[in-house]
């Protein structure tokens, strides 16, 4: 594990669940915003499985640099960089996605 990369434990335990119920839900080309992507591990994985969704990971600035780390390993064009977003007070991406994903935003 690169020491440069945030890590979350709760991740490990629960990506491939996580990770089932979407593919149950998504198209194989599916465009999803991830809001608070936190470290970016949940990206990464799922990134890595599943070459044809277009995942956009987005947190707060102070983040970015963690999720980056774990993106930057990835083949190239597997994920965008993220975007900052803070949800109290945006802005919002322009774009237009399939889904919205959060997994530990809520609690």
């Amino acid at each position: 594990m690169n020491p440069a990369r945030p890590f979350a434990p709760a991740c490990e335990r629960n990506r491939e669940p996580i990770f089932s119920c979407l593919q149950d839900w998504l198209r194989a080309d599916a465009r999803v915003l991830e809001i608070g992507s936190g470290t970016g591990q949940h990206a990464a994985w799922f990134c890595t499985r599943q070459s044809g969704w277009h995942w956009q990971c987005s947190d707060v600035a102070d983040n970015l640099p963690g999720i980056r780390a774990w993106l930057e390993e990835l083949p190239a064009g597997r994920c965008p960089p993220p975007q900052t977003l803070d949800v109290a007070s945006g802005p919002w991406p322009a774009e237009r996605y399939d889904a919205v994903f959060t997994a530990n935003t809520l609690h």
